[in-house]
């Protein structure tokens, strides 16, 4: 029970932040690299948290955490650039 309510946070936190992504590049506001890179890592880190808490086989979880992380990876390093 308790990992389900955990994971609903998680899906709330991400929901948020994907939401406030949306906002920035809807309405063209210009935040500094450090917040972008940051809200990034939130909504990944969120996602990541509520894939690894839900109830999908293991091999599942594993592939989908290492293609956020190698994307999260590649956009940082494309972000400094």
């Amino acid at each position: 029970m308790r990992r389900k309510y955990l994971s609903t946070i998680c899906k709330l936190i991400y929901l948020v932040t994907l939401f406030l992504m949306f906002i920035i590049s809807k309405k063209n506001i210009q935040i500094q690299k450090f917040t972008l890179i940051l809200i990034m890592g939130i909504n990944i880190f969120s996602f990541v948290a509520s894939v690894f808490l839900s109830e999908t086989s293991k091999k599942l979880k594993i592939g989908l955490i290492l293609a956020l992380v190698i994307f999260y990876i590649v956009f940082v390093t494309l972000n400094m650039i």
